[in-house]
């Protein structure tokens, strides 16, 4: 059984909501133009940043709070 994860992008001034999904999360690092999509689906960060993965139970930093989106 696998579990439930959670993503959302991260950088050292913005961090975003969390998400279902980590294309989600990259959407929401552009739209704040914090990243960037080129061509071929590649992230290229604007700034220091990444895609923060988090595993949903009540200790995690989501909190269990598992997007409905």
């Amino acid at each position: 059984m696998s579990s439930l994860a959670c993503y959302r992008y991260k950088t050292p001034v913005l961090t975003g909501p969390w998400r279902r999904l980590p294309d989600r999360a990259i959407d929401d690092a552009v739209r704040a133009c914090q990243a960037r999509l080129d061509e071929q689906g590649e992230v290229t960060w604007e700034v220091a940043g990444a895609i923060e993965r988090s595993e949903c139970h009540h200790g995690a930093p989501c909190r269990g709070a598992y997007p409905t989106e």
